[in-house]
């Protein structure tokens, strides 16, 4: 029988890293909006050798507020 398992925001490791606080004026890598005080945002583990950095280290916790529906 195989296993399944349930994934959520708070346990699917292909979120990000960690759960954190982001610094003022940082912005959403995916929806590129401004992170508000106080929003948990997950620290993005960004894997890259080479090449062009990546968007920005840091994404909303939730959904993103301005993602297209």
């Amino acid at each position: 029988m195989a296993a399944t398992t349930d994934t959520t925001d708070a346990t699917d490791a292909r979120q990000g890293e960690y759960v954190t606080f982001a610094p003022a004026g940082e912005k959403c890598a995916f929806c590129r909006q401004e992170i508000k005080a106080l929003d948990r945002v997950w620290r993005l583990a960004v894997d890259r050798p080479s090449g062009p950095p990546a968007p920005g280290p840091y994404r909303h916790y939730g959904e993103c507020p301005g993602k297209a529906a």
